[in-house]
């Protein structure tokens, strides 16, 4: 290796090659990532490279590479990242020749998974002496090159700097030459479909700032009917900003034109990238969309452009995704923030005397895009998973996704897809288009009529990769259908806060309009009545009180299940926007029963669906809000004693009921279950339990699960849904043999252990041998 002369490297630094420790990383003992079903187990290349924890010899310990650090400066990057993750009592002379501060320090690589990661990670760790072996990361690097200064050999070992403002014209280079490479060399992204569907309603047609062009330079609103050509959405969050909004008013001034100066922030920026994009229009819903709904007019404006929206996003051209700004004041092309200037290594092999540079990993973590506020909203899910391609400016880098991947501007492959479950990504969402041909057709059909499978979508339940999609059901564990897919979809939607809860709904219709495109199938109220009776066994997540003692920190995003308005009036809408027994009645995370994508579990059905009425808010959509709905059941039914007051001597169900006002029915100062979200009192009421299925004992499992909902009566003859409980049906003989299987009855500590537990076990036992021998009767029930 040749030494380098740099006078900024210390003697031992000096002759440090940084380019044979990533080659070394490359021809590391290899791993297949397939597991044992022959799945993917989380990257696409299928292979795992081993960590290299002792490649270099560098300081002999902390003290000296503090030392160090004053005058070579891959010390003092090491130093840095050291010190800023420790205490200043952690950092004196002392502490540092302590223990583990006085072992040896290399510098080496971290496993590699190139399917999370393209480039491997360096890594400067410290080894305790034996028997424990103890590891210590003192920091951690991505080796990265400019963009216009590559070396000329293994440059695919290398992520890319980052540019030092999203308004540099590296990011603009960027973003067109991966919509260019998109368009013109995807041939999955052709299939999108969006090619023949019609422009939206209004559009903004974003002029010129060229001053060689015949432009004004105003951005107008226009009649997509008038127009031809591409245009660019923009997904963002509104915020409290309503600066600049189209109503009846501001239509005439929209119309001949704004200097873009006058747009807030975030929709300024978004014009100037299409303007950098070269594309003629944009949509912006704020601007495209009547927004003074005081007038019916608009009211029926939003209705109609809201139906539209599945069509909107995936007609775009590209989506923008305004993801590090918090509100559309705040705009999201800014200088950046970083550790920078970072450490220059050469690049020996290099005759040119390239340069790489050592970036921090907190610099740009992977999953950055995925902590923006962005990721929060409600509305963004199906504005993402819509578009046929979005590039995102995130706080730190831009990155951008279609059908056939994601890619940033470190160079790196991102941990977006892979961070959620894959039908969150673009391809699943293709997959899901593709789904709509006429064999798909057939089989749906044959399904119908004869019992046939579904068609389904394969995914490892306990990993997030996948290896296909779109194949037919057969034997076999983790096969999901897309209902399942839809399910997993509500769950991360439900995480995410909306402004106003009657958009619930409307904010999923585009999706639910794919969803219903592929599988042919009856969507009601945020299911779908093929697994309707499953579907009913959801239960959301405890709200607390944003203004509490669970109050959030300033600038903290609170969760969905945070009520942030006045406590407890806001645990109930102001208005309506679901029937009870939709999920979407509820605010919080929502949680669904997940047992029918493994093909093993046997589920017996006890309720029988005899009639569904939803009445749509607007008729111009009838997959988003609604103004009424009733379901009617046929199914075990068992009165119910109320449970908010103590259970009478003479109920067969007592450990039950006990059960039901002990877990479902808690409320404070801070907190309260759904149980209240839902609960209306009126004179004379009623409560009841009713039987929805049995799920079988599940693989290493035992005993049957039943699920049944807790009902009250609305006064009008008809039932409203409370909660789901379930209630595991086991012998006390079978629960303790499962639990205590491996205990050592002359062992104190498992002794305690099972005395501790046996009042919870004979609970679960008493309740089981309640609900098999009670008096449960058919009854015919309308649940509104």
């Amino acid at each position: 290796m040749t030494p380098c002369a740099s006078p900024n490297f210390c003697g031992i630094c000096q002759v440090f090659n940084v380019r044979a420790l990533l080659l070394a990383a490359e021809a590391s003992a290899a791993k297949s990532n397939i597991d044992d079903r022959g799945l993917l187990r989380s990257t696409k290349e299928g292979v795992v490279h081993d960590a290299i924890p002792k490649h270099f010899k560098h300081q002999p310990g902390l003290h000296a590479l503090k030392a160090a650090s004053s005058s070579c400066d891959l010390c003092r990057s090491i130093w840095r990242e050291f010190s800023r993750q420790r205490e200043p009592a952690e950092l004196t002379d002392e502490a540092l020749c302590r223990g583990i501060g006085n072992e040896q320090i290399y510098i080496g690589t971290l496993v590699w998974d190139a399917g999370l990661n393209a480039t491997p990670h360096v890594a400067v760790i410290q080894h305790g002496p034996p028997p424990h072996n103890s590891q210590r990361q003192l920091a951690c690097f991505e080796v990265c090159a400019d963009y216009g200064a590559l070396p000329s050999d293994n440059s695919r070992l290398l992520a890319r700097l980052q540019a030092s403002s999203s308004k540099d014209e590296q990011c603009f280079d960027l973003a067109r030459t991966w919509m260019r490479n998109c368009q013109n060399e995807h041939v999955t992204c052709g299939q999108s479909g969006s090619r023949g569907l019609r422009l939206p309603t209004r559009l903004l047609a974003v002029g010129s700032d060229d001053a060689d062009s015949k432009s004004d330079g105003l951005v107008r609103l226009v009649q997509g009917s008038d127009c031809s050509g591409a245009y660019t959405a923009l997904s963002y969050c509104w915020g409290p900003d309503r600066d600049l909004i189209l109503t009846h008013e501001a239509e005439e001034r929209l119309r001949s034109g704004i200097p873009i100066d006058e747009f807030p922030a975030t929709l300024r920026d978004a014009i100037c990238v299409t303007r950098q994009m070269d594309i003629p229009y944009i949509w912006i819903d704020a601007l495209c969309i009547f927004q003074d709904q005081e007038r019916q007019d608009s009211k029926d404006d939003w209705a109609r452009e809201a139906g539209r929206m599945r069509d909107v996003y995936r007609g775009a051209a590209i989506t923008i995704e305004a993801a590090s700004a918090s509100r559309g004041g705040e705009g999201f092309l800014k200088e950046r923030t970083s550790s920078k200037p970072y450490c220059a290594l050469p690049w020996e092999y290099d005759a040119k005397g390239a340069l790489v540079y050592l970036r921090p990993i907190i610099d740009i973590p992977d999953n950055q895009l995925l902590g923006t506020k962005i990721f929060t909203r409600a509305w963004t899910l199906q504005e993402r998973l819509l578009a046929p391609r979005t590039i995102s400016f995130g706080t730190q880098q831009i990155s951008f996704e279609c059908a056939n991947g994601f890619v940033d501007e470190t160079g790196r492959s991102s941990l977006l897809p892979r961070a959620t479950e894959s039908y969150l990504s673009k391809d699943s969402m293709l997959q899901l288009r593709r789904d709509r041909g006429p064999l798909a057709k057939l089989w749906r059909f044959l399904s119908r009529t004869l019992g046939l499978p579904p068609v389904v979508t394969l995914w490892d339940a306990y990993d997030i990769g996948w290896s296909s999609q779109g194949v037919l059901h057969v034997p076999g564990d983790y096969w999901a259908t897309y209902y399942d897919d839809w399910r997993g979809v509500v769950e991360r939607f439900t995480e995410r806060q909306i402004t106003s809860r009657q958009d619930r709904l409307p904010a999923l219709s585009g999706l639910a309009d794919e969803f219903q495109r592929a599988t042919g199938g009856v969507y009601i109220a945020g299911m779908w009545k093929e697994e309707l009776i499953e579907s009913l066994a959801w239960t959301v997540n405890n709200l607390y009180n944003a203004n509490g003692e669970y109050g959030t920190y300033p600038g903290h995003i609170p969760p969905s299940n945070f009520v942030v308005g006045p406590y407890p009036e806001s645990v109930k809408p102001p208005g309506y926007v679901a029937p009870s027994w939709s999920w979407a009645s509820t605010q919080g995370r929502v949680t669904f029963f997940q047992g029918t994508y493994q093909i093993n579990r046997s589920i017996k059905r006890f309720a029988k669906v005899n009639n569904i009425q939803v009445v749509p808010k607007y008729s111009t959509d009838t997959l988003g809000a609604l103004a009424g709905g009733s379901l009617t059941l046929t199914a075990p039914f068992l009165p119910f004693p109320d449970p908010q007051s103590p259970c009478p001597e003479d109920y067969t169900l007592r450990t039950v009921h006990s059960y039901i006002r002990r877990q479902k029915l808690q409320r404070g100062d801070s907190f309260t279950t759904e149980f209240y979200q839902h609960h209306e009192p009126h004179a004379g009421q009623e409560f009841a339990l009713l039987k929805l299925f049995e799920e079988k004992a599940r693989v290493g499992q035992v005993g049957s699960r039943v699920y049944m909902l807790l009902l009250e009566s609305t006064g009008n003859g008809g039932w409203r849904r409370l909660t789901c409980t379930e209630v595991l049906i086991v012998t006390l003989q079978e629960l303790e043999r499962d639990n205590f299987q491996y205990m050592d009855l002359n062992n104190d500590q498992d002794r305690e252990y099972m005395e501790h537990l046996r009042p919870a076990l004979r609970e679960s036992a008493e309740m089981a041998r309640e609900v098999k021998e009670a008096a449960w009767a058919k009854r015919r029930v309308t649940l509104y």
